[in-house]
């Protein structure tokens, strides 16, 4: 992931920039998701 938001010719506060939206898009495609079905399942439950 790293690797993939970093580009060498670009300043560090863009490099940094880049990597806070990819972890948060990161954070959102797989635990929010997981903390969504998991609130939905536990009121399905009751």
């Amino acid at each position: 992931m790293v690797q993939n938001n970093w580009h060498r010719n670009a300043h560090i506060v863009a490099n940094l920039q880049n990597l806070q939206n990819a972890f948060q898009e990161w954070k959102f495609g797989t635990i929010d998701k997981v903390m969504h079905e998991k609130r939905r399942v536990m009121a399905r439950i009751g």
